[in-house]
């Protein structure tokens, strides 16, 4: 059994312990977790230029790429339209040509062409020509082409619109 004198010079130094341990530094409390920022709003895109109005119709178009040039043009109240092949192309006289017209303030004859139609046809030049009727300032011929052209060792088929106005 412990006696009340070992008890005396015991129990000071148990709570002498004690209060080192209250008093020891505690760990600080963990950070709270960071608040995450704000999303920020993502800059605008800038906006894409507005593609250009189409052209007013003129008495003369001219549609070219590296394979062919194709000229529609109205005078005189007749609506032309040639195909020809550029550089080492010509045209393709085996493909289906076809030709669509449409007229506002004014009638074609023909709204729909096809090699027998044409007004030429060759290698060198597919040549389609139409009277419209009513052509006054306010006519305007709209239409659509498809053909080919080819070179030795490659033939390329394509499909193009137009628009011409009378003069």
């Amino acid at each position: 059994m412990i006696s009340t004198r070992s008890l005396s010079l015991v129990l000071p130094l148990v709570v002498a312990a004690a209060c080192k341990r209250a008093e020891a530094p505690v760990d600080p409390p963990p950070d709270p977790p960071p608040v995450p920022a704000a999303n920020p709003t993502p800059p605008t895109p800038p906006t894409p230029p507005t593609p250009p109005a189409p052209a007013t119709p003129q008495p003369r178009v001219e549609l070219t790429a590296p394979e062919y040039s194709v000229v529609a043009s109205m005078a005189q109240g007749v609506f032309e339209l040639a195909i020809r092949g550029a550089g080492e192309y010509h045209v393709n006289e085996g493909y289906p040509v076809a030709v669509e017209l449409r007229a506002e303030n004014g009638t074609v004859a023909k709204t729909s062409m096809r090699r027998p139609d044409a007004a030429e046809f060759s290698p060198t030049l597919a040549r389609f020509t139409q009277p419209v009727q009513g052509a006054g300032p306010a006519t305007v011929v709209r239409g659509n082409v498809r053909f080919g052209v080819c070179r030795a060792e490659q033939c390329g088929f394509f499909n193009r619109e137009f628009a011409v106005s009378a003069q």
